[in-house]
């Protein structure tokens, strides 16, 4: 898993900052290679608080236009796109960070109205674009999959039930009633005095919502299948099926709902919208599907636009479609003619990112299925640039202007940094590259079942196996200082090897654990990251024989990263833990900070931590020293 940024830091915040603005790098973990100095840790400085300055990223799962600006669910944050020039669109705006993903949003007038998971429904106001503040909320409702606004009423879908919310104060939304269906609602419509719910199982439930305090079921379209979302415009519902069928509905009586005609073969159908007499359904892993209901009696499919991810919902303004694809962000689809639809642009921040490395005031994420991603770490979601690799990219090391993605299955692709990012050579190692460190002319790569294999870079366009060391059980982490590399192996524990000769690596020290994902290594000290078994310390001064010194327990412990004498633990979906490691016999930890997602990584640089989160995306704080007698006030949050 290899989460970690090669560097040991400064420990005074102004001239760690001083250090980045100036593009200064301070000596990296990929520089601690073979025939480098050794460092040494700092276990007298005070440990570090963290103070979040800036998100990015995450899964895009819904999409709504209003004038020249889309709304677009990034991850736990909602941000504001200038849409005014499809072909070139611009940030213009991000809300705060929720603590669960935007799962739907509807806007009205100067609000976004949020369907958030867990975190309820969020109420934003968006008159001033370039701010969207949050206004008002209420988790009344429960846990939100989708929400529709009319009027000053919010309906909200939760489980088996459609909450109606007034919002007529967007400050103070009150929960005024429930109506409780037969099956779970996923989607919801609301036209006139009608919301139309799609519950699973049970069809389309046609709720009278004329006094939204009284919701009562008045009707149903019940056919065979999974309901998943519903369209409604005037007379006409269009509702789609996981089983992937898509049907067209007569609604002049909403009551009494009307079959008009069928599509099938829209496999994964999730979400789906219309425009004029094209339907367009978010197909998931399937892309999206766009559908001519110009003769509703026989809906017929015209194209398929494949998803980069997954296709979860899209929306049409004017010619073009912008389809939420999940970990690849915001997608534009030019449909001037609906059989031949074209990308055109996309907005396509770390939307699954696995790790993190950060150096010389940037920060480069890998991002799974969405390779590699580089953005200032002063602000990450403003000026990425972008690189898809052709396998999972899980980790990440930047040497000067190179950068090295263990990819997976693909292997470890070496890219030119320099500008836009480009792929300049690849070895394919045996099994699943899942870390890799660099040091001198060699790259040294944790490759799972294959164990640790040596790269010789010295020719990047050209870089050749030349040695490895098959470790007992599965290679997941790497950490390269000075001649010796230290493999996180899961069950076969913390192997110690001898690369002194790159082409004959030698194991010369074991220390003997269970769940053994990540390392890092500061001085005589090697830090490991054990999952349940939390963060373990073990003196490495005399490698042939590593000692326990200590340990702290930990639910999740995914990575680590050690600056001076705090080391932070990406926890899962514990969030980052910091720990005071000043003695190794007793760590204790600081601050457990929430974070939406997965906590999987973690690296930082001069005053800079970043930490990735999977679904939750790229959180960027700064280290604030902490003294020792400020301690006692600090808001500890154990496991």
């Amino acid at each position: 898993m290899a989460k970690k940024p090669r560097f040991l830091f400064v420990t005074i915040l102004i001239t760690g900052l001083i250090l980045v603005f100036t593009g200064k790098g301070l000596l990296s973990k990929a520089q601690i290679g073979v025939d480098a100095p050794v460092p040494s840790e700092k276990v007298g400085e005070a440990p570090y608080f963290l103070t979040l300055m800036s998100q990015a990223g995450g899964p895009t799962f819904d999409v709504v236009i209003s004038g020249i600006y889309a709304y677009v669910g990034e991850g736990a944050a909602l941000t504001v796109l200038d849409v005014s020039n499809p072909t070139a669109l611009t940030v213009v705006g991000r809300s705060v960070q929720f603590t669960d993903s935007i799962q739907g949003i509807a806007v009205s007038g100067n609000y976004a109205y949020l369907a958030v998971g867990k975190a309820g429904l969020r109420v934003i106001e968006v008159s001033d674009p370039a701010h969207p503040v949050e206004v008002g909320f209420t988790t009344a409702v429960g846990t939100s999959w989708d929400v529709a606004v009319a009027g000053n009423f919010a309906y909200v879908v939760n489980g088996t039930r459609l909450r109606v919310v007034d919002v007529s104060n967007p400050a103070n939304p009150v929960l005024v009633d429930t109506y409780t269906g037969p099956d779970d609602a996923w989607g919801v419509a609301v036209a006139g005095d009608y919301a139309f719910v799609a519950a699973s199982f049970d069809g389309v439930r046609v709720v009278d919502i004329s006094n939204p305090s009284n919701p009562v079921e008045v009707g149903d379209y019940s056919p065979v299948g999974q309901a998943q979302d519903v369209f409604v415009n005037g007379n006409l519902m269009v509702v789609v099926f996981a089983s992937g069928a898509l049907h067209t509905v007569d609604v002049t009586d909403p009551e009494n709902p009307a079959g008009i005609g069928t599509l099938t073969g829209l496999s994964n159908a999730w979400r789906v919208t219309v425009s004029g007499n094209t339907a367009f359904v978010a197909g998931m892993d399937h892309g999206l599907r766009i559908v001519d209901i110009t003769n509703l009696a026989a809906p017929t499919l015209v194209a398929t636009v494949p998803s980069f991810a997954y296709t979860w919902a899209a929306t049409v303004s004017g010619p073009h479609a912008f389809v939420a694809d999940s970990w690849a962000g915001l997608q534009v689809i030019d449909i001037v003619t609906p059989s031949a639809p074209v990308r055109v642009e996309a907005y396509r921040p770390p939307g699954n990112p696995r790790d993190v490395f950060v150096t010389g005031g940037e920060v480069y994420s890998a991002n799974g299925a969405e390779g590699l991603s580089i953005a200032p770490i002063t602000n990450p979601g403003e000026g990425m640039k972008v690189l898809d690799t052709p396998g999972w990219a899980e980790a990440v090391t930047v040497v000067g202007q190179v950068a090295y993605v263990a990819d997976g299955e693909a292997g470890v692709r070496i890219v030119d940094v320099s500008g836009v990012p480009a792929e300049i050579g690849f070895v394919d190692t045996p099994d699943w590259a899942g870390a890799v460190a660099v040091g001198g002319r060699y790259a040294f790569v944790a490759d799972g079942l294959a164990g640790l294999r040596v790269i010789d870079v010295f020719t990047p366009t050209q870089p050749v196996e030349i040695g490895f060391w098959d470790t007992p059980d599965d290679a997941r982490d790497v950490f390269l200082q000075g001649n010796t590399a230290f493999v996180a192996d899961a069950f076969g524990g913390l192997r110690i090897v001898d690369v002194s000769v790159p082409s004959l690596p030698v194991e010369i020290g074991v220390y003997a654990a269970e769940n053994v994902d990540a390392v890092f290594v500061n001085g005589t000290r090697a830090y490991l990251a054990r999952w349940n078994n939390g963060l373990t310390i073990v003196d490495v001064s005399d490698p042939a024989n590593p000692v326990e010194l200590g340990g702290l327990l930990l639910p999740y412990a995914q990575d680590v990263y050690v600056a001076g004498s705090t080391a932070y633990v990406a926890n899962g979906w514990g969030g980052i833990t910091s720990v005071d490691v000043s003695n190794p016999a007793s760590p204790l930890p600081i601050q457990t900070i929430n974070t939406p997602g997965d906590t999987v990584g973690v690296g930082g640089e001069a005053g800079w931590l970043a930490v990735v989160n999977g679904d939750g995306g790229l959180w960027v704080y700064l280290f604030e020293e902490i003294l020792f007698d400020q301690r006692l006030y600090l808001p500890l949050i154990l496991r």
